[in-house]
């Protein structure tokens, strides 16, 4: 069975629960329509672009495997680990001067990169508000201490981008 099969196998398992995800995502954005009628078209084109979202299957398999239900918790929590990784997508392409993304052309090339860069940000900014609505202390610190490190993961590469590393440096 290849890669793509299996992972169709697995999230079948969760189908219903990234179709309430897609509606828990679409549904923070489409309340600020008025709001930032700007930029709300080109965000919500990046998200109808959908990756593998392994982390969102990640999430929902885990509490599943816990034997509890995916409840409303799950589900912001869920969206916010989606939102996060698009903007850290959004914000790559900007530093990888990449042109395309799931097959469509990225925020940055079809528009500019300062757009990009505000996309991205607008993106993590909601995330805190999501991440503020929990009123779970822990869930906050784990994620804004997850979002430093990769962000400093990301500052480190770009530092080391022209140096060959150790195994142990690279790790």
């Amino acid at each position: 069975m290849s890669f793509n099969e299996e992972y169709k196998a697995i999230t079948s398992l969760v189908n219903s629960d990234l179709e309430k995800l897609d509606f828990q995502i679409a549904s923070y954005f489409s309340k600020k329509q008025d709001e930032h009628n700007e930029i709300l078209p080109i965000i919500n084109e990046f998200f109808a672009h959908k990756g593998k979202r392994i982390r969102c299957v990640l999430i929902f398999l885990f509490v599943k495997a816990l034997n509890k239900e995916i409840d409303d918790f799950c589900l912001k929590i869920a969206a916010a680990t989606e939102i996060i990784h698009n903007a850290t997508l959004i914000h790559d392409d900007i530093i990888d001067c990449s042109i395309m993304r799931r097959g469509k052309k990225t925020i940055n090339f079809d528009y500019d990169s300062k757009l990009a860069v505000l996309c991205g940000d607008y993106l993590l900014a909601e995330v805190l508000k999501i991440l503020a609505d929990t009123k779970d202390e822990r869930i906050r610190k784990i994620y804004s201490d997850s979002v430093s490190r990769m962000i400093l993961g990301e500052i480190k590469q770009y530092f080391n981008r022209f140096k060959i590393l150790s195994i142990e440096q690279y790790l």
